[in-house]
C-alpha cells in the first residue's frame, strides 16, 4: 500500500484533510473514523493517523473527490467544538500513532527506544512475558567470560543521534576527510575529539582574512549584512496574532489556544506553511520515537542549536538560495556534524563554538555577521518546533542530495526531524528564554579581535595621512 501526500487543517467545527490519491475508484473509498483514529483506503492508496482530539463519524461528516485533480477532500467534525487540535503540522507524528499512559510512563525508566514494530494480542492490548515458575527448573549454567570480540562491542565509540551510532565510518575510510573533520572517529572518544577541535579552530584561524572582511568586503556590509530571512514576515505574523488576542482580551478561542500552547505561531500552522516537498520528506520519515534520560535530552537540544546556527549562517551568506557550497558550509560550522560533538556544557559555549568555526573556515568571517546569526537563532527558537522543523527539513534535504554528506544525514538529520516532533514545546520554550539573556562578546571567542580591529584601524588611519 502507498502512503498518499495529504494535508491537515482545522477549525473550530471540523478537521479538514486534503488527501492526493488520482486514478481511484470513489466507490472503492473506504473510510473508518474512531475517537482519535482515522483510517482511509483506496487502493493503492492507505494512509492511517491518530489526532491529538476525539473524532466523530455522523451525518455532518462529508467527503468529495475531485476526479480531475485526483484529490479528495474530507470534513470530520470534532467531538468537542472550539477544541484546538496542537501539532497538525507534525505529519510523521499524526502518522506514529499516539501512546497510552502506561506506556509513556514505562519509557521514563529507558534511555532510548526505537520502535521498529509491535506485537499486541486479538484484545489490542500489550502481551506480558510470563517468566517460568522457579520449581523443578534447573538455574545452574555453565558460563564464559564475554568474549573479545563483545567487549570491543560494549566499549566502542558512539556517535550520531543520542549517541547511538558506531562504527559507521570503519567502512567509509577513503570519504571520512571529505565528510567529517575527525580523523579516527571510531577510535577518538569524546574529549580527544573536543580537544582538537578547539587546536584545530585555533591553528585555523586567519587574522588577515578576519580583518579583510572587516575593512575591504563591500558585497557582506552593503548584500549580506542587509539580508532579511524569509521567517522575518512569520516573525511578524506572530507577533501580530500575539497583539490581536491581546486586543480581544483572550476571548474564549484565543484563550484555549494560549492554555494549549506556549507560542501562538504553534496554535496557528498557517503561519508557517509547508510546501509540498517539505510535506513529502515528512511523509516518508521512519516511524520512531525516543526515549531519553535528561542528560542524553538536554545533549540533543543543545546539538539542535549547534546545527540550526550553522544553517542560519549559511541561509544568510545564500539570501535563501542553496549553492553548490552549502552543505560543506552548514556541515563544518556545526560541531556536531564535522566534529561528531557530544554536548555536555551550556548554551553559550555551544553558540560560543560556532561563532568561533564562523570566524574561521567560510567565506565570510565577520563578526557583525555573527551577531546577525545569533539574533535569527532567536527568532527561529521563539517561533518554536514547527519552524525548528523547517529548517531541519531544509538541512535533511540538502545533505541527502549532497554526496558525500548523505551519511551524515543518516546519523542525525533525520532522527533530529523525527524527534523535534514529540519534543516538548516547553522544552523548546525554555532554550529560547535562555537565548534572550545570551551574552556574547568578542572576548569570549579567545582570538583578541578587538585589539587586532584596534591595530588595524590605527594602521589604517596612519595610510589615509
Amino acid at each position: 500500500m502507498l502512503t498518499p501526500s495529504f494535508e491537515v487543517a482545522q477549525d473550530s467545527l471540523y478537521i479538514v484533510l486534503t488527501i492526493q490519491c488520482p486514478y481511484i475508484k470513489a466507490q472503492d473509498v473506504e473510510i473508518y473514523i474512531d475517537g482519535t483514529e482515522f483510517k482511509f483506503h483506496g487502493k493503492p492508496y492507505f494512509l492511517s493517523l491518530s489526532f491529538p482530539g476525539e473524532l466523530v463519524d455522523d451525518a455532518r461528516a462529508k467527503a468529495v473527490y475531485d476526479v480531475d485533480a485526483g484529490v479528495v477532500t474530507i470534513r470530520v467534525p470534532k467531538k468537542n467544538q472550539n477544541e484546538h487540535f496542537p501539532d497538525l503540522g507534525m505529519l510523521t507524528k499524526l502518522l506514529s500513532g499516539r501512546k497510552t499512559a502506561a506506556e509513556v510512563s514505562q519509557a521514563a525508566t529507558k534511555s532510548l527506544l526505537e520502535v521498529i514494530s509491535e506485537s499486541r494480542n486479538p484484545s489490542g492490548e500489550a502481551e506480558e512475558v510470563e517468566l517460568a515458575p522457579e520449581d523443578g527448573h534447573e538455574w545452574s549454567f555453565e558460563q564464559q567470560l564475554p568474549s573479545e570480540a563483545v567487549e570491543v562491542l560494549q566499549t566502542s565509540v558512539k556517535y550520531g543521534f543520542a549517541s547511538k551510532y558506531s562504527c559507521v565510518f570503519s567502512k567509509l575510510k577513503g570519504d571520512i576527510p571529505d565528510i567529517i573533520d575527525v580523523p579516527e572517529p571510531d577510535k577518538m572518544k569524546e574529549q580527544e575529539r573536543r580537544m582538537s577541535r578547539i587546536a584545530n579552530e585555533d591553528n585555523c584561524f586567519s587574522p588577515d582574512h578576519y580583518l579583510a572582511d572587516l575593512m575591504e568586503n563591500e558585497y557582506l556590509h552593503e548584500v549580506i549584512l542587509k539580508y532579511k530571512p524569509a521567517w522575518k514576515e512569520i516573525s511578524k505574523e506572530w507577533e501580530k496574532e500575539r497583539k490581536k488576542c491581546e486586543q480581544e482580551e483572550l476571548s474564549s478561542t484565543c484563550s484555549a489556544i494560549v492554555r494549549e500552547t506556549p507560542t501562538l505561531a504553534e496554535a496557528n500552522e498557517t503561519i508557517i506553511p509547508f510546501n509540498r516537498k517539505e510535506k513529502d520528506i515528512l511523509k516518508n520519515l521512519p516511524k520512531r520515537e525516543y526515549l531519553l534520560s535528561k542528560e542524553m535530552e538536554h545533549s540533543i537540544v543543545l546539538g539542535l542549536v549547534d546545527i540550526i546556527c550553522a544553517y542560519v549562517y549559511n541561509h544568510i551568506t545564500t539570501e535563501g538560495e542553496n549553492s553548490v557550497e552549502s552543505a560543506w558550509t552548514v556541515c563544518k560550522l556545526s560541531s556536531t556534524l564535522s566534529w561528531l560533538e557530544v554536548w555536555k556544557t551550556t548554551v553559550k559555549e555551544v553558540v560560543l563554538c560556532s561563532l568561533r568555526r564562523m570566524l574561521c573556515f567560510p567565506l565570510f568571517r565577520n563578526w557583525l555577521l555573527c551577531e546577525k546569526v545569533v539574533k535569527e537563532l532567536k527568532d527561529i527558537f521563539k517561533l518554536g518546533r514547527l519552524m525548528l522543523l523547517k529548517c531541519l527539513i531544509e538541512v535533511y534535504h540538502l545533505l541527502v542530495q549532497t554526496d558525500p554528506y548523505y551519511v551524515l544525514a543518516d546519523l542525525y538529520l533525520r532522527d533530529y526531524c523525527i524527534w523535534v516532533q514529540h519534543a516538548s514545546a516547553e522544552t523548546i520554550q525554555n532554550i529560547s528564554k535562555e537565548m534572550e539573556t545570551l551574552p556574547v562578546s568578542k572576548g569570549d571567542v579567545g582570538w583578541d579581535l578587538e585589539e587586532l580591529e584596534v591595530a588595524a584601524k590605527l594602521v589604517a588611519g596612519e595610510e589615509s595621512l
